[in-house]
């Protein structure tokens, strides 16, 4: 079965800790693709980010010419606020692939109070990252 990670965020901007933590995911849950998802507007941000198109753009720069990491508008061309739980089952029923949605540890403290939690561990596993 295929593995792919999904490592969603604002990117607001795309900085190193990101490219290094996108890498070590590839590597470390040995994925075959990892897609990098960035929000229209997430939840939990009152303030709004940079325009969309300018953090896709400056994800595509950042991982150029990595084979496994593909970034996505998906989120993105739904606008609205983002919810992880509908974005998970979405990949699920596209893909069939065991799914891993990749976080930074800061964000696994307020995992629980995210839009049905129990939704998103029902399509994919949740991989923790420490971030630096």
């Amino acid at each position: 079965m295929e593995r792919i990670g999904i490592f969603g965020g604002t990117f607001n901007p795309v900085h190193r800790e990101h490219i290094r933590l996108a890498k070590m995911a590839v590597e470390e849950l040995n994925l075959d693709k990892l897609i990098i998802m960035p929000t229209y507007q997430p939840p939990h941000k009152t303030t709004a980010p940079l325009p969309a198109e300018h953090r896709l753009e400056m994800l595509r720069r950042a991982f150029s010419g990595e084979q496994k990491i593909e970034i996505s508008d998906y989120e993105i061309e739904k606008k609205g606020t983002s919810y992880t739980y509908l974005t998970v089952e979405h990949f699920k029923k596209q893909t069939g692939a065991h799914l891993f949605f990749i976080v930074g540890g800061d964000m696994l403290v307020n995992f629980k109070t995210w839009k049905y939690p129990e939704r998103i561990l029902a399509v994919c596993d949740l991989a923790v990252f420490e971030r630096e």
